[in-house]
Order: C-alpha cells, then structure tokens, then sequence
C-alpha cells in the first residue's frame, strides 16, 4: 500500500496584539490555512514570545462559528518553513522577534521575507544598476541644504517621504506656483493641509517645524497619469517566487488617489483601477501594451537585484509604480511585506504562489 505523502507544516510569523489573539491581516492568514488544506499543507500562526524551553506554541483555525473564525491554542511541532509577516518595524526589532529567527537559524528552518525595506538603501542598490537608473526619481537626502536648493531650481514639485515608513504615511508636498511654494501634508482623510505661500529661504525653515523626528528623502515630484475623470493613478505590481523559486509577476494594480489626496493608498480615499483601462484611455493600445509589458519587466528586475543583495529568502515584493503622461516608468517604492491586494484573482493566486514557494523552500533546505 502506498504511503500517504507527508504534509508540509508552513508557520506564518506574526506579532502578538492586545486585543486579539496576534497581529497581521487575520483574512489573509485565513485563507492560507484554507488553500493549505486543499494542497496538503498544514498552516499555522505563530508569535515570537510562544517560545518557552523549546516548546512551540501556536494558533490553529479549527472551525467557524457562523461567521466567526475560531483562533485555538495549541502546543505545535517545529515547521518546515516560516513566512514571515511580522506586521511593522518596530516588532521586528523587538528581542524576542530576533531570538526567534536565531532559532530559526540553528534549527535550520528556512524562513522568508526577512526584514522591512528602507526607502535610501533601496535607491542606493537601484541605483548601481544602469538598467534601472532612468526609472528613479531625483533624490537627495533632507538636511543638505544645498541640494535641496538645487531641486528646488530644476523641479516645480517635489516630495518628502520618510525613509522608514509605508502607506503614504508622513508624505509632504511641495509645488511651485507664482505666488511661492506650497507646502501640502497629507492627512487620513483623503483631503491635505495647505500652508503657503513661501519663499525657498523660507521652506527650510516651515520644514523643519512641520517634519516628524526621523529621516526624511527629498524626490522629484512625477505628473502622474490621470484617469478619465482627471483622478491621479500609480500602479503597484506583486511579484513572487513560484514552486521552482523563480520569480514571475502576479498581477498589476492600479491605485486611484482621492479628491485631493497627494497618496492614492484607499486609506486617503483612494480607490481600485483595471490596469488595461487606465493605460488604453490615456495611450494607443501598441503603446498601453508595451508599458504593461515594461512594468513586468522593470518589477522582474528589481526583484532580482534586491534579492541578490537580501542576507536571507526574499520570496515576494510589492513595488509601487509612476507612469508619467509620456508613459515613462518611475519607481517610487519596493514593501518586502506586501499589503492584501483588494484584486481577487491577483489575491488569490498571491496566496497560491506562497504555499508553492514555501513547498520549494521545504525540499531545498
């Protein structure tokens, strides 16, 4: 009689939370237990702190209670394979986050999607890549004054992004206009904080009042493409290793900023767009085409030199994308966590390409 293959154990690492049972996007997690379950992959959901002398502690979704998802608490056998989601920067620095992946590491369990990215290491890495140079907006580091002063000559809008946060979160922008310039701070609400009309002498200083403590990028502010009812739009594409650890692009999405949001994150009252769509409104359907295919290509190769220069398995990335209205591709950022996508068949096979990547991971330890 034949025996029955082995399942796969693949832990998702997440955080601990106050006021559930852990952190992180508890549909997504769902619905790797649930496809696991078709594919013959045990899933479970770990947090750091469910070590103790070596015992493994851990959640399973044992059953539903009319719409409800009943979380239990077991004692767990050590993974094949862990994907990590730990949920921000600060959990990952955290001791017990870090004890755990030495663990991981002396056990010789392979884990993947190591570490957040920041914003200036990656356009440093970009940067040494010529293929890539003519996707990355001017950028300079906040606090050189000189540089700052010399975008402010060659750009009549520019942007200030923290270099350690995502979503949006702490944008500033600046536009040039024949009063002075104006500073716009974006807000949860998708409208924006207006302060103006400043001199360039007087920007430095109304920044340095308005900015959060922490580093900050100055860039090149992109005349996106606009939907046909004059919406701004970026592109954010997911890309992913598959069942024989290639990479390969699982869908592309389009971002639609709210009414005078200077994000298109739906947090800011952004909305969802059909690729094809926005791209054959604006262009000829030759020249819609050969962008799309662009996008895949450009996304295929960052991937590529930031896995190259990853110290452990980077096994997805979600990379946001400007078009401008001459169709030219401008990076804006690479998150090694990605965020759901609200697109179900990207979602979907998104869920798919981690189990086989975990599966792949498993047989090559």
């Amino acid at each position: 009689m034949k025996k029955k293959a082995a399942k796969m154990h693949l832990a998702v690492l997440t955080s601990a939370a106050k006021d559930k049972f852990f952190g992180g996007n508890h549909q997504t997690f769902s619905e790797l237990i649930y496809a696991g379950r078709k594919n013959n992959i045990d899933v479970s959901v770990l947090i750091p702190n469910a070590l103790d002398a070596e015992k493994l502690t851990g959640y399973l979704l044992k059953s539903l209670v009319g719409e409800k998802k009943v979380w239990v608490k077991e004692e767990l056998p050590w993974p094949d394979v862990v994907y990590n989601r730990i949920p921000n920067r600060k959990a990952e620095q955290a001791t017990d986050v870090k004890h755990f992946k030495q663990i991981l590491r002396k056990k010789r369990i392979p884990f993947f999607n190591t570490n957040f990215f920041y914003k200036d290491k990656l356009l440093e890495l970009l940067n040494k890549e010529q293929r890539l140079q003519t996707t990355l907006p001017e950028t300079v580091r906040w606090g050189d004054k000189a540089k700052f002063y010399q975008l402010l000559l060659k750009h009549d809008m520019i942007y200030l992004k923290p270099v350690d946060w995502s979503i949006g979160k702490g944008i500033f922008k600046l536009t040039k206009r024949s009063e002075g310039w104006v500073i716009e701070q974006q807000q949860l609400n998708s409208q924006c904080e207006l302060q103006g009309y400043f001199e360039p002498s007087e920007l430095i200083e109304t920044l340095k009042k308005l900015l959060p403590k922490r580093a900050y990028l100055v860039q090149q502010g992109i005349e996106l493409l606009e939907t046909s009812v004059k919406r701004k739009c970026d592109m954010r594409t997911l890309v992913q290793k598959n069942k024989t650890g290639n990479w390969g692009v699982t869908g592309i999405g389009v971002r639609i900023a709210g009414l005078r949001a200077i994000a298109t994150h739906r947090v800011y009252g952004g909305s969802l767009g059909d690729v094809d769509t926005v791209l054959q409104d604006k262009f000829k359907l030759a020249k819609a085409m050969d962008i799309k295919r662009e996008l895949a290509k450009k996304s295929l190769e960052v991937a590529k030199v930031l896995d190259q220069h990853d110290q452990g398995h980077l096994g997805e990335i979600s990379i946001d994308w400007g078009v401008d209205q001459t169709g030219r591709l401008w990076f804006f950022e690479a998150n090694a966590k990605p965020m759901r996508f609200d697109e179900p068949h990207i979602q979907n096979k998104a869920t798919h390409n981690v189990l086989d990547y975990a599966l792949f991971l498993s047989k090559h330890k």
